[in-house]
């Protein structure tokens, strides 16, 4: 098989941990699909099922598209070529692309007993979750130093492998500046509660770093108090909260929280996006230095030393 030019991430090539059920054998599928032996279905969608294979050996996941619709083809194609352009530890590796009986597919690297992101941090103190944050925004910070801005950041295009370390996957609807667009008018593109509130305005000008730093901060958010920032029924519902009030203080949810990340955290979630941090590498930097700065001081503590303080000056 000879790798072509373009390549494209899955949000679903995730192998189970050692003693879960594992997934289910792909009884629909054949055992052989081109040179490509089946082994699992790990998962299927609309446009695309993905299969856990064996190539020469060795272990992968296969995307391959159920229909070839000519804008789900051209998607993929230009997603694809995106993804191959980052080479990074955090971003899934793509293995080659091509098409098998005019399907059209793609060849990942199986994450061996990975997780997604929510799975993963439910047994992390915050602090652990909160570096899990920041090496998930120096993944992304490289793409948006590429122009690439993800546009979909949320638990589930976050795996997490058996040493702890996130790989952004899923770059389905990444865009590149510069770029024209597929989207046909008035079609939303994102999951709403990760959304940006400019993304809900269709406005190409305005998918910029931004809004994948707006989804960190909800990232990190519930990182921090195990809920959502912005939590709704339905996106009427959503959009009004957006556009009224920032979220409640993370400090309410968990006292355990420093001022310093809830800056962080709040400065992401601003409504204007200039407001927010420009990229995902200064929203790294931020976070890290809030992590640095550690826990706020004991109010017996601070007021303790201020009791000294004027005691000297006596």
């Amino acid at each position: 098989m000879t790798d072509t030019e373009w390549s494209y991430a899955s949000g679903v090539l995730a192998q189970p941990p050692e003693g879960s059920p594992g997934p289910e054998p792909a009884e629909a599928a054949p055992k052989q699909i081109g040179p490509f032996v089946v082994e699992a279905e790990l998962g299927r969608g609309g446009m695309a099922q993905v299969l856990q294979v064996r190539y020469r050996g060795q272990p992968f996941a296969l995307k391959l598209l159920l229909h070839e619709a000519p804008e789900v083809r051209l998607r993929l194609e230009r997603e694809a070529k995106l993804v191959g352009s980052l080479e990074h530890p955090g971003i899934v590796t793509l293995h080659g692309a091509g098409a098998i009986e005019g399907r059209a597919f793609l060849l990942y690297a199986l994450i061996p007993e990975a997780r997604t992101l929510s799975s993963a941090w439910a047994e992390l103190p915050v602090e652990e979750r909160v570096e899990l944050i920041a090496q998930i925004a120096d993944a992304v910070g490289f793409a948006h130093s590429r122009g690439i801005v993800h546009r979909d950041l949320k638990p589930d295009n976050v795996l997490v492998d058996a040493l702890g370390h996130p790989r952004v996957i899923d770059f389905g609807l990444a865009r590149q500046a510069g770029m024209e667009r597929l989207t046909q008018s008035g079609m939303q593109l994102g999951t709403q509660t990760y959304m940006a509130p400019e993304q809900f305005s269709l406005d190409p000008d305005l998918q910029r770093p931004a809004v994948d730093v707006w989804s960190l901060g909800v990232l990190l958010y519930e990182a921090l108090t195990e809920r959502l920032p912005f939590p709704a029924q339905g996106i009427k519902e959503l959009r009004g909260k957006l556009e009224e009030a920032r979220p409640p203080s993370p400090r309410a949810a968990n006292p355990k929280v420093s001022r310093a990340l809830e800056a962080v955290c709040f400065r992401a979630l601003s409504y204007d996006q200039a407001q927010r941090q420009p990229d995902a590498l200064v929203f790294a930097s931020e976070l890290r230095a809030a992590i640095v700065q550690g826990p706020d001081p004991a109010r017996g503590a601070a007021r303790s030393r201020g009791l000294a303080w004027a005691a000297l000056a006596l």
